[in-house]
């Protein structure tokens, strides 16, 4: 039906071999199979059947004659491709193939063929021709000269973008061997930024520069800190450069009002000097007796005159005065409004006052920390000396966290001693041995009572593990569970009751407590988080008692659990005539407490009579119950470190250095020397070499501290600091105005009412411009509040607020009578008027009591 009648039906089918047939049958078959190929090729090219006959008839015939031909060249350009050296000589060549056989048939020919590659080759075929050859593209790396480096060099290492340091050093390792030295500098820009400025800066003045990749490089190698934000720093210290920042911006509104540049520049260039000298330089300065009055401690802390004359005054710190009564002489020659030359006057009077505090704040903190090296030089064996300090309180920590566990958390309260002993005997580096004894607070309060009880426990500690021991001197920071009059009078009257005697007790200076229990602190918790790690909680004393004792525990540290009763603190009888507060140093004895003002300066005698009548309900003091004893820690054995000489090479133009003696024979067998040779050095060497000189000179420009002779006594100058200048001085507490107080509790009082609370930052800030009806300054610059005072002051008005809420509410309340409905509007009415009476008296007493 398919051929409609063309082709005659098929008589048989072939059911043997066509080898095996008669002529006429095969001829039969050959007929009809060639009749249906010309009527199929016929449907499929409709009029050109015979076209396609003849194209199927040559094709058959040019395979077979490839095919014949495959044996004998197929094995050249196997062999041609195995044997050739790269990867596009191996594309070429398989071109001339690729696109004769399947990639089957090609894979089975060539071990470790890859269909990737008989894509490529195939790619190649039609791209170019096959087996055509083609160059490689040729990569023309570009020499960056020196110029270009030195302008980058210079770019990022100007001040603005580089600080120095003045202590501290890093080596540079040169790709020849050799190390070279350079001071320490901070970075304060990311190296991104910083490349991104660099470009911008080229663009500008139609300079190429490098390609980022290559600044990335160079910014690596030149070694530099990078500047990070802090928190928790010593705040005379961050008070005393904010001071230097703030003259710095007076400066600048001068330099606005037609001050000269260069004196603009100078006065700049003097403050950097003075926060670089009084931040590195000055304290390494400081000695006990000095000729030089500004560095003699004696001088700036005893009231007492000296024993020997000051024939010397330093330069650099006449500085932190020179340099603010210039300005002020600076100030009266610029014409400008009266307003702008008091505000001008008023920070640069107050930043000065700053940075003399962290003056004299640096002088009494080297006073201090001399006790405690002193106190360490002359240590004996039957001695030792206690650090003490709360740790910050510990948040539970479960293993697996859960959202509403992380918030709300009660930390818990644990005390660090660690206790300094000299070893028996022993002459090596490390003569000190370093126990740690660690209080986990069940019960109480972190107070004077609750020290005694720990101290009581550490020195019974310390007696059972060294029984040799007899006297120990205490160290803590200015905390007032430590730094008050119940404490020492209690170690005074308890100094003989232990086998272990008490006889010093030194406080360090204010924000400058930071000591070895710190570090023994830190070690704790990550011994804690390494227990928390392996699957286990830590949410109770115990548990975290579990966690320090865990493998081992802390290296020679002991962990016990103390519950304090506070219900049975003792109440001093009396107070002591002299202000503790005052004193930092204690000596006790049987006559009593020889305090000093500071470090072998300004005693004062607290004689005993007066010590045992404010002692008196101190006779009968338990000691601590202890919930849970220390386990003894598993003793490890100490790493010696091991000094390493390195030897150099005897050529003395060599540069390499080797650890041990073998490394260099086997260098002088060889005779592989390398030498230090500037024109072998690749970029980065270059970009090195250029960053140390720049480093180099950075710190060549820092003002040299120069101390100049004179014959007279210098102390005797009336512009100079009077004696004992560096003692901590009690602060004046002034009253403010009522026009003061009226200004902020108005702010206050519109902040409870809006819930919009002010920003004491801003509103120090808002004193400043604040005007009357008559455009005048509404307040003068001696009544300016810093944000300190004023956050002082909203506090005091929230308590205030808050005991006159609870007086409130304890008063008695009237009881309402159920009436009728006619009268339940105009019970409402009174209601109301009541209540607004009561805030209108609340609020009219708060105002009385500040106008008061």
């Amino acid at each position: 039906m398919l051929t409609n009648g063309h082709l005659e039906f098929l008589r048989s089918q072939a059911s043997q071999p066509l080898q095996d047939l008669q002529y006429s049958t095969r001829a039969y078959y050959v007929h009809h199979a060639k009749a249906a190929f010309e009527f199929i090729c016929d449907i499929i090219a409709p009029g050109q059947g015979h076209d396609l006959v003849d194209e199927v008839v040559c094709s058959y015939r040019s395979s077979s004659s490839v095919v014949s031909q495959q044996d004998s060249m197929t094995d050249t350009v196997v062999e041609a491709y195995k044997k050739a050296a790269d990867h596009t000589t191996r594309t070429q060549i398989l071109s001339l193939i690729a696109n004769k056989y399947s990639k089957a048939t090609l894979l089975k020919m060539i071990e470790g063929m890859t269909i990737h590659q008989i894509d490529m080759a195939r790619k190649h075929a039609a791209t170019y021709w096959p087996g055509h050859y083609v160059d490689p593209p040729k990569i023309v790396r570009v020499r960056i000269s020196k110029g270009k480096i030195q302008h980058f060099i210079e770019f990022i290492s100007a001040p603005m973008y580089l600080h120095t340091v003045g202590f501290g050093s890093k080596h540079l390792k040169l790709s020849s061997g050799l190390e070279v030295k350079i001071p320490k500098v901070i970075r304060t820009m990311i190296a991104s930024r910083l490349i991104t400025a660099y470009v911008a800066y080229c663009q500008d003045n139609d300079i190429v520069p490098p390609s980022r990749a290559t600044l990335y490089k160079i910014v690596k190698v030149c070694a530099a800190s990078q500047m990070k934000s802090l928190h928790g720093i010593d705040n005379l210290a961050s008070e005393g450069e904010s001071g230097i920042s703030i003259i710095e911006k007076a400066v600048e509104k001068l330099s606005e009002l037609g001050l000269d540049e260069l004196k603009v520049k100078d006065f700049k260039n003097q403050l950097q000097a003075v926060k670089l000298h009084l931040k590195n330089d000055f304290k390494t300065h400081l000695i006990t007796k000095s000729t030089c009055i500004e560095h003699c401690m004696q001088y700036a802390l005893s009231d007492s005159p000296c024993d020997h004359e000051h024939s010397e005054t330093c330069s650099s710190c006449h500085q932190v005065k020179n340099v603010t009564t210039e300005i002020a002489q600076c100030l009266k020659g610029v014409h400008c409004e009266a307003n702008v030359k008091e505000e001008i006057q008023h920070d640069v009077d107050l930043s000065c006052e700053k940075i003399v505090n962290w003056r004299n704040h640096c002088i009494r903190t080297v006073n201090q920390d001399a006790c405690k090296r002193d106190i360490l030089n002359d240590l004996r064996e039957d001695q030792g000396f206690i650090i003490m300090d709360w740790a910050m309180k510990y948040l539970p920590q479960t293993f697996r966290e859960t959202q509403s566990e992380w918030f709300g958390k009660q930390g818990i309260s644990w005390h660090v001693s660690c206790v300094l002993v000299r070893r028996n005997g022993t002459e090596d580096d490390e003569p000190l041995d370093i126990l740690s004894y660690v209080h986990l607070l069940q019960n109480g309060t972190q107070g004077w009572f609750t020290v005694s009880k720990i101290l009581t426990h550490t020195l019974q500690m310390l007696h059972e593990s060294h029984p040799h021991l007899r006297e120990v001197y205490l160290r803590s920071d200015n905390a007032g569970c430590y730094h008050c009059t119940p404490l020492l009078a209690c170690l005074w009257k308890l100094r003989n009751d232990s086998f272990v005697t008490i006889r010093e007790y030194n406080f360090s200076e204010a924000q400058s407590g930071k000591d070895l229990c710190d570090s023994r602190t830190g070690s704790c918790r990550m011994h804690i988080l390494n227990y928390i790690n392996e699957g286990n909680n830590v949410t109770n004393v115990f548990e975290m008692k579990d966690a320090l004792e865990s493998h081992g525990g802390v290296r020679n540290t002991f962990t016990s659990i103390i519950d304090v009763d506070m219900s049975t603190q003792p109440v001093l009888s009396g107070q002591l005539q002299i202000p503790i507060s005052q004193y930092n140093n204690f000596t006790f004895m049987d006559s009593g407490i020889l305090a000093f003002k500071s470090y072998g300066f300004g005693e004062q005698l607290i004689p005993s009579e007066k010590l045992e009548s404010v002692t008196k309900n101190m006779m009968d003091i338990q000691e601590a119950m202890i919930v849970a004893n220390a386990k003894p820690p598993t003793d490890k054995p100490r790493q010696k470190k091991t000094t390493s000489r390195l030897l150099s090479c005897c050529d003395p133009d060599c540069v390499k250095e080797f650890r041990k003696e073998s490394q260099l024979l086997n260098h002088l067998a060889i005779g592989n020397h390398v030498y230090d040779n500037e024109e072998a050095d690749n970029i980065l060497d270059t970009s090195k070499r250029m960053w140390v000189q720049a480093c180099t000179k950075i710190r060549s420009t820092q003002p040299i501290v120069s101390i100049e002779t004179d014959d007279r006594n210098v102390a005797d100058e009336v512009s100079y600091e009077t004696q004992a200048y560096a003692l901590k001085q009690r602060k004046k507490s002034a009253r403010f105005s009522s026009a003061v107080k009226k200004f902020l509790f108005e702010i206050f009082d519109e902040g409870e009412k809006t819930g919009r609370k002010a920003n004491p930052y801003t509103v120090s800030k808002q004193m400043r411009s604040e005007k009357d009806s008559d455009g005048k300054r509404l307040f003068s610059p001696c009544e300016w509040l810093t944000h300190q005072q004023i956050r002082g002051v909203f506090a005091s008005f929230v308590t205030k607020k808050q005991k006159l809420s609870s007086s409130t509410s304890q008063a008695k309340r009237l009881k309402l009578q159920e009436v009728g409905d006619e009268q339940d509007e105009l019970l409402e009415n009174i209601i109301c008027s009541l209540q607004a009476a009561e805030h209108f008296d609340t609020v009219q007493d708060i105002a009385n009591e500040l106008v008061d």
